[in-house]
């Protein structure tokens, strides 16, 4: 919180990322009188929100030709605001579905190519992978640009991390991109799924070595484990 980080997560109020927002609650109001403004961000699907159709807008596409001055600016922005009242979808319900986490501060909202009733809703294993790649990539742009400030017209790059703690099958995709981004990976060993199997194969090929260097991994290549 003292290094003005900015915090990216998945945006749902359920899991891990459940319990990364509850901690944010917390901590944003420790040791002062006013809330933390640390941006914390999550990037979800719109199809998979539970009750996304409370943040529809309704869009007059004459009035975007239109020039805006200051105060009808103000009043669009109003008028654009929705309340998201979070809920636990039922049993009963369409799976797949998770609210948006109230303690973060905003929301990128991806909305792919699949729509309700769609044919392709009989493959979820593809409608699935679709949602992945479509945000991976965004977080792919989003982690370039966020390693770079300029200051006086020079350009400098900022330390970015991820953490991974517990995850499933999209985060294993997303170490993976973030390690050939260059971007320093986390992991928590003990927390459960995609962290446990990451840090026992990494395990598994490099042993208990604290070296991060080129000539360890040089090492683990010519090894049997690797090969297999």
């Amino acid at each position: 919180m003292a290094t003005n980080a900015w915090v990216f997560t998945g945006g749902i109020y359920s899991g891990v990322t459940k319990e990364v927002g509850n901690a944010y609650d917390k901590c944003r109001y420790k040791n002062t009188k006013t809330a933390s403004q640390i941006p914390f961000i999550g990037i979800v699907n719109w199809y998979t929100t539970t009750d996304y159709k409370q943040l529809k807008q309704n869009r007059d596409e004459s009035a975007n030709e239109k020039p805006l001055d200051d105060s009808t600016f103000e009043k669009k922005a109003k008028d654009r605001v929705r309340l998201y009242r979070t809920r636990q979808p039922s049993d009963k319900e369409k799976p797949e579905t998770y609210p948006l986490d109230h303690n973060h501060t905003h929301f990128l909202m991806l909305q792919d190519e699949f729509k309700e009733n769609d044919d392709r809703d009989q493959k979820p294993e593809y409608r699935h992978v679709f949602r992945i790649n479509l945000i991976l990539d965004l977080r792919a742009e989003i982690e370039n640009e966020s390693r770079k400030i300029t200051n006086q017209g020079q350009t400098y790059s900022i330390p970015i991390v991820q953490i991974l703690v517990n995850g499933g099958a999209s985060s294993i995709l997303t170490v993976y991109a973030s390690v050939n981004r260059n971007t320093p990976v986390i992991v928590i060993q003990g927390s459960g799924r995609a962290a446990n199997l990451i840090a026992r194969e990494y395990e598994y090929l490099y042993g208990k070595e604290k070296e991060r260097l080129g000539a360890a991994y040089d090492r683990a290549t010519v090894t049997d484990n690797f090969r297999k």
